[in-house]
């Protein structure tokens, strides 16, 4: 490689994008934050070095991925619409993104921009790049900014160029060091949530890169060629996520304002049904509607949300949920009772679909359908296949 060779960098936010303070806390520095990258990776050993040249775009307002929202989203793929030559004009977009809800944002991108014709690489810091400290000189008190350096986000952010530069398949990716020292990679709908307490993410078919110094992997390419980010609606609808628990009232959620639903289950693909009153249990039926449960129990009985969608005509997705092997008759029970299964794929990866779908304006069957629909290998084969 000779000629120069671009990439473009989005930065959201988060972490990456701030600076730590003498008190702790981080401050957001997006802007900053371009230099700090770029001067360091051109002060690195790659072979690179000087070989690739950084563009910069940002949002109106930098956003903790905390506070990421589907508005954001919207504003985000509106900057890879702007970029009308972006397949001709550069190698690459690596995305600054905080580690909160990464996986999320990951996956949304994974089904958005299918078929893009060049590699997306989402990169994250576990702690800002740059902090401040006081150090004392000549007797008096100064303070400096420095390298952090317990920080993984400038090994990403290498691995994340040189992963573009040496020809990584077209596709969104997450590329992050994790604190035992392994640079993983990861496809974006296939990322789990960074577990609370933790640092390290992970995914199922998560590729190790065996040289962080020189970042190789051949990828896997797209599996879908529409690039659905061009035809993404503002006014999207809301899609509720469950997570499953003890206790949890179904009869308490207002669903007026949603458009579908990703429920999650339990490790076995469970879900409540509640317990069957004393004359239906006798009867030892195959399955068991709304109406033959205990009263105490409706509420909690996930046929009691089912039943609520029904009248709204919203789709109740259960994620993940193999409807060929489920072992437990509680989930043939919700299955039954008109519960959708998506089988052998991430939580996260449900709901960032359905949003998707929501923002392209899909509604009921139609939803269903996207839903059902392979757009980037989400869709992993069970544990027993792989």
């Amino acid at each position: 490689m000779k000629e120069t060779t671009r990439i473009l960098v989005i930065l959201t936010g988060g972490t990456i994008c701030s600076l730590s303070g003498r008190s702790g806390k981080n401050k957001s520095a997006a802007k900053k934050t371009e230099s700090y990258l770029a001067d360091n990776y051109r002060a690195s050993n790659s072979p690179f070095a000087n070989l690739v040249a950084f563009d910069y775009r940002s949002l109106d307002t930098d956003v903790l991925s905390e506070n990421m929202t589907a508005a954001v989203l919207y504003e985000l793929l509106g900057i890879f619409k702007s970029e009308e030559n972006i397949e001709r004009t550069y190698a690459g977009v690596i995305l600054l993104h905080g580690t909160d809800t990464l996986a999320y944002t990951s996956s949304f991108l994974s089904f958005a921009l299918a078929g893009l014709s060049l590699p997306v690489c989402m990169v994250s810091a576990q702690l800002a790049l740059k902090r401040k400290r006081r150090i004392e000189e000549n007797g008096h008190t100064k303070v400096i900014t420095e390298d952090e350096p317990s920080t993984n986000g400038y090994a990403n952010f290498r691995a994340a160029t040189e992963l573009i530069l040496n020809g990584i398949a077209p596709n969104v990716y997450a590329v992050y060091r994790n604190m035992d020292g392994k640079l993983l990679v990861h496809l974006g709908s296939h990322l789990l949530q960074c577990p609370n307490g933790s640092d390290d993410f992970h995914s199922r078919d998560e590729m190790i890169v065996p040289d962080p110094q020189n970042a190789v992997l051949a990828g896997v390419p797209f599996e879908s060629g529409r690039a659905y980010y061009r035809q993404v609606k503002k006014e999207a609808g809301e899609v509720l996520l469950l997570h499953p628990h003890t206790n949890l009232n179904y009869a308490a959620l207002d669903l007026h304002a949603y458009r579908a639903v990703i429920h999650g289950t339990y490790h076995s693909e469970s879900v409540c049904i509640g317990r069957p009153s004393a004359d239906q249990h006798a009867k030892q039926k195959e399955y068991y509607t709304l109406d033959m449960l205990k009263e105490e129990d409706r509420p909690y009985s996930m046929l009691s949300l089912l039943s609520a969608c029904k009248e709204r005509g919203i789709p109740l997705f259960l994620a993940p949920c193999d409807k060929k092997s489920f072992k437990y008759g509680t989930t043939a029970n919700a299955l039954k009772c008109g519960a959708i299964p998506l089988s052998c794929i991430t939580l996260e990866s449900a709901y960032a679909k359905a949003l998707l779908g929501c923002m392209l304006g899909k509604r009921g069957k139609s939803l269903t359908l996207f839903m059902k629909k392979s757009i980037d290998l989400e869709f992993l084969p069970s544990a027993s296949e792989s």
